[in-house]
């Protein structure tokens, strides 16, 4: 038993130290995967945007919502296009969106911190998961800001990923359902963390709406703020500029006791995390420990089994011996236990016993 315990227990450890593998290795490629999408989208956007203002997009609006109908047909990375001015007002759209039922982006909650963001960056910006109701479908959203020559900005590019499609750059195929992706957005003025992407969606809600319409609880905030500093050794913006991935447990909402690796990814301003859960990982123990206990087991009936019929064969052994060298009736010795025991006796006591 205390053999099967040191097994089991080696076992256990081994489980572990596998996940802290596996879940840095998928976040790797995870952050690496995404990274790269983002990078290829965003020049898609960009070049995009800057053709668009070259062709002369306010004087020649037929043209360029061509332009945008024939990128859409040809490689729909996006779900649509649309081309606002600086005060958010979709002045241009693929010919998929109805002008009428879209919102003033600058005015819409769920687009206008994104929105204001992009008209203060050069780069493309990430705006927060959500229902785009126009098209009755989730997306991710990227904004450019299109600049004239002088720098001053002219139109907002805006778009949208499908978060359910194949072009979201966190869905990886074929994912074991034990396995949890974890992507949040940056605080936000207002100091709100929002989920970007969440697989499954039992760690934050049941359905979409409950999670990604609502902050992170500040509960469950702080409680993984606590965890990160701890494995990290450093506060949150520290670990945020460090670049660096930490590995640690924590207790998730809907789904228990997590192991995982979380890094942030400063370009995105997004927090990541892949984990996996403790059940599963006890799962794969306890199927690990019954197959040794299986083994164990067998091994000690056939043990056992085994110095049972050597007892029977000794047992045996002997009797016949005994029945040799004994009289059937009297069981005395007879000249044959005598002849075998002679050699014996002279050599012990020479000639004393014939005296």
């Amino acid at each position: 038993m205390i053999f099967l315990a040191a097994v089991s227990y080696y076992k256990w450890l081994d489980i572990k130290k596998e996940t802290q593998i596996e879940t840095t290795y998928l976040h790797k490629l995870l952050e690496q995967s995404s990274q790269d999408q983002f990078l290829q989208k965003a020049a898609m956007l960009r070049i995009f945007g800057d053709r668009l203002v070259d062709i002369g997009v306010f004087d020649n609006r037929e043209k360029a919502q061509h332009l945008m109908d024939e990128l859409l047909s040809e490689n729909p990375v996006f779900v649509a296009y649309g081309l606002a001015n600086p005060q958010g007002e979709l002045i241009l759209t693929s010919s998929n969106l109805s002008q009428k039922q879209l919102p003033n982006l600058l005015q819409f909650e769920k687009s206008a911190e994104s929105f204001r963001a992009a008209l203060n960056s050069r780069g493309v910006t990430l705006g927060r998961t959500y229902l785009f109701k126009p098209l009755n479908e989730w997306i991710i959203p990227l904004r450019y800001a299109v600049r004239d020559q002088a720098g001053e900005v002219v139109a907002v590019m805006t778009t949208g990923i499908s978060l359910d499609g194949e072009n979201n750059p966190w869905k990886i195929d074929g994912l074991p359902e034990s396995v949890y992706i974890n992507i949040i957005k940056d605080a936000n003025a207002a100091g709100e963390y929002y989920p970007q992407f969440i697989h499954p969606l039992i760690m934050y809600g049941r359905d979409k709406e409950q999670t990604y319409d609502d902050p992170a609880s500040q509960e469950l905030v702080e409680h993984v703020v606590e965890h990160i500093e701890a494995a990290a050794g450093v506060d949150l913006d520290a670990f945020t500029q460090s670049g660096k991935a930490v590995y640690f447990n924590l207790k998730m909402p809907g789904v228990g006791q997590v192991y995982g690796t979380q890094g942030y990814n400063s370009d995105l301003k997004l927090f990541t995390a892949v984990r996996r859960s403790l059940l599963s990982m006890r799962d794969e123990f306890v199927a690990v420990f019954i197959w040794y206990f299986i083994v164990f087991t067998l091994f000690n009936v056939m043990l056992v089994v085994f110095r049972y019929i050597n007892n029977l064969q000794r047992e045996a052994k002997q009797q016949l011996e005994f029945q040799a060298n004994h009289d059937q009736l009297t069981e005395l010795p007879n000249r044959y236990y005598l002849k075998k025991k002679f050699p014996e006796w002279r050599k012990r006591w020479g000639n004393a016993y014939a005296r």
